[in-house]
């Protein structure tokens, strides 16, 4: 791995001659683990300008737009690497990726086709090729590949899972419900097999097995939905309409945002008589999609029997446009128009089905009840009717492996980082929460050294380009300025650094700031953050395993800075906590958890050391503490902590 080197900091837009290429490629690489996306594209560019022979910042640059979901720029990017460099085996794949992501799965095909070419078992690009194969629904090719990799990784149970969606796709239920045994012979707790197996049962009318197979699915993988819906679906042809209500309410639950559990547990409701609780699942429904013609006609009805009977004519008279000739919508609107006084409308209205039953008696017209408007082709008159949801295909919850993330997939259970300041702006979705505190910070801020005010945080939102601009802008002007080496004007550079993720920079301007003033805690606490962030990245980007106690060292300094700052603000839970941190990443669970309960003992609403303390008491053997404390963090604000709870509950 490449050094950290003690050079000057070098502006992404500034016109030097010269720049060195590595130590820019570095603090590039250092945004894009930080998910600065579009911060390290101003740094990929700067290498780019001054060599355009080299292939490593194009490649870099693609990681980039790819995640800001550039995927047409990406794409570029990587053909330009590739140009470059033809023997990089990983542009390939990241094109691949790319270009399934703009639906070009032949030329997708062409990239893994590539790897495989100068890696012949590398297992995720024969299994990438497969997934392009049956989007092109080329079945015959794609059964032959897999019979490759069954040769070559036969106890690669995701082969089998793949080779069964193929044989859906060709009509053969009974080989595809065999692959998928077969993988629950191998994993018992692949909750995707039994659920597929439970679809296939429920197919041929097997109710019983088929709710057998789901409870199965749902019983391994409990955060998926979609296993709810259909068991619910399953459970209302079986006239079990409450066990399917309770379905629907566990979908809703795990996701709150699902629309067809929404809509049918509305149709559920209904039937029970629970109106006004249907007319809330419709309202969802409807806010989502306002010309949902079924939920309309839907919630009309029911606002007709709970007294609603002007917005159930708007309603249905949205319908009516564009089903002219749906006749139960007329005396519907009819019946309300009479309750509403309006017996012109009415009787315009009982005259039109009159008529239609005159002509349907003689036979003097068809008519087509046909929508022009709505995304799918709908029969109005199955308003009251189950919605299945349209299998647009089937194996693309295992497509989703192209980027690493899968849909309802567990919420990554990780340590919550050291705190430090930042002029960065804080995420949108950021807890909810008073704002954390620094003494002195306020009188900082109303120096207006920076731009942006300095907050100490935990959390920030990557950088857009005005946000760059605006950075680059402040450490040009504080670096020019005569006092640029008075200790506030330092701190400041120093913060403006690590937010561009110079931490090099950063480390310089502090350590000039602890020279000038050895009282000064913050210094020493931003230190140590800044000490943090570049062990974190090192380890992140070694390529060989270090000996153990490699890092001691670094551990060490970033406690001995913490260590003094804790003696000139020895009440700060901030500082505890970041020890706690240290101590984390180091894995010593002992004593992190020792300074995390120092930081809740100086605040007890500390949500973020509540949660890294219970990471802590896991590897411990902890496990009622640690769910008590991540109890206690979901309580204060921090919701990933109950997915944290639901994962290690079942363990």
């Amino acid at each position: 791995m490449k050094k950290f080197l003690l050079f000057l900091f070098l502006l992404p837009f500034s016109v030097a001659a010269q720049i060195n290429t590595d130590r820019v490629m570095l603090i590039g690489r250092n945004a894009l683990y930080y998910d600065d996306y579009v911060l390290s594209i101003q740094y990929f560019n700067e290498i780019i300008n001054a060599k355009p022979f080299l292939y490593d910042p194009y490649y870099f640059r693609a990681i980039a737009k790819f995640y800001l979901e550039d995927y047409h720029g990406a794409e570029a990017d990587c053909s330009k690497a590739i140009d470059l460099n033809p023997f990089i085996e990983d542009s390939y794949q990241l094109r691949g990726l790319c270009r399934i992501k703009q639906d070009k799965y032949e030329e997708a095909a062409g990239d893994y086709s590539k790897v495989i070419e100068y890696k012949p078992l590398d297992q995720v690009s024969w299994y990438n090729r497969v997934l392009c194969r049956i989007h092109l629904k080329q079945y015959s090719e794609a059964v032959a590949e897999l019979q490759t990799m069954h040769a070559k990784w036969p106890s690669y149970t995701k082969c089998y899972e793949i080779e069964a969606q193929v044989n859906l796709q060709l009509k053969d239920t009974l080989k595809a419900d065999s692959l998928f045994a077969y993988v629950i012979s191998k994993n018992q707790n692949n909750g995707d097999a039994w659920g597929a197996r439970g679809m296939i049962a429920f197919s041929k009318g097997n109710y019983e097995s088929a709710d057998t197979l789901l409870t199965h699915a749902i019983k391994y993988s409990p955060n998926i939905p979609d296993y709810y819906v259909n068991r619910a679906l399953i459970r209302y042809h079986k006239k079990r309409l409450r066990d399917a209500m309770n379905d629907y309410d566990s979908a809703i639950n795990v996701d709150p945002q699902n629309f067809l559990a929404h809509y049918n547990r509305g149709l559920l409701r209904a039937q029970v008589g629970e109106d006004n609780l249907a007319i809330q699942d419709f309202d969802f429904v409807l806010k989502a999609e306002p010309d949902n013609l079924l939920a309309l006609f839907n919630r009309a009805v029911l606002l007709e029997k709970t007294g609603g009977y002007r917005q159930a004519i708007k309603d249905v008279s949205k319908v009516i446009a564009e089903y002219p000739h749906f006749w139960t919508g007329y005396e519907l609107r009819a019946r309300c128009r009479r309750k509403t006084g309006d017996n012109k409308g009415a009787a315009s209205d009982e005259r039109k089905v009159f008529v239609a039953q005159l002509d349907r008696t003689f036979n003097h017209k068809r008519y087509a009840n046909k929508s022009t408007r709505d995304r799918r082709e709908i029969n109005i008159e199955d308003y009251q009717k189950i919605v299945v949801e349209e299998d647009t295909n089937a194996v693309e919850k295992y497509a989703n492996d192209y980027r690493g993330k899968v849909q309802y997939n567990k919420v990554e259970v990780k340590a919550k980082p050291m705190f430090a300041f930042s002029t960065s702006r804080q995420p949108a979705n950021a807890i909810s929460s008073a704002p954390h505190y620094w003494q002195g910070l306020d009188k900082w801020n109303k120096r207006k050294t920076t731009s942006r005010p300095i907050k100490l945080t935990n959390s920030i939102r990557p950088a857009s380009e005005d946000d760059v601009n605006l950075l680059f802008a402040d450490i040009n002007r504080l670096t020019q300025q005569a006092d640029s080496n008075e200790v506030q004007n330092l701190m400041a550079c120093a913060i403006l650094y690590s937010d561009a993720k110079d931490y090099n920079s950063s480390l310089n301007s502090l350590n000039k700031a602890v020279e000038k003033d050895g009282g000064n805690a913050a210094a020493f606490f931003e230190r140590a953050a800044v000490k943090q962030y570049i062990i974190d990245f090192q380890n992140s980007t070694e390529e060989s395993e270090k000996p153990h106690g490699s890092n001691l060292l670094g551990l060490q300094s970033v406690l001995s800075d913490l260590e003094a700052a804790e003696k000139l603000m020895p009440d700060n839970e901030y500082i505890m906590y970041n020890r706690g941190c240290a101590y984390l990443a180091a894995k010593d669970y002992n004593n992190a958890e020792i300074f995390f309960g120092k930081a809740i003992s100086i605040n007890p609403k500390f949500a973020e050391a509540y949660y890294n303390r219970a990471l802590a008491r896991l590897p411990l053997s902890k496990k009622t503490e640690a769910l008590s404390d991540l109890s206690k963090a979901g309580e204060l604000g921090l919701y990933e902590a109950y997915s944290a709870i639901k994962q290690n509950s079942r363990q």
